[in-house]
């Protein structure tokens, strides 16, 4: 039974840490999206739009 817990925890963590790492490269990849469309906008442009909510979707 432990052991099981112990399985279902470290599976839990890998799955986490890897959603939280597509989740970064996906921010790269919106910023990299926006500084193509945008040549002059810079990266502190980009972070106030990411807190206003902007993103690739809108």
């Amino acid at each position: 039974m432990k052991a099981k817990f112990i399985s279902f925890i470290l599976i839990s963590i890998l799955l986490l840490s890897s959603i939280s790492t597509a989740a970064l490269e996906l921010d790269d990849f919106d910023k990299n999206l926006f500084v193509k469309i945008f040549k002059d906008v810079n990266s502190d442009d980009l972070e106030y739009m990411a807190r206003l909510g902007l993103d690739s979707k809108d």
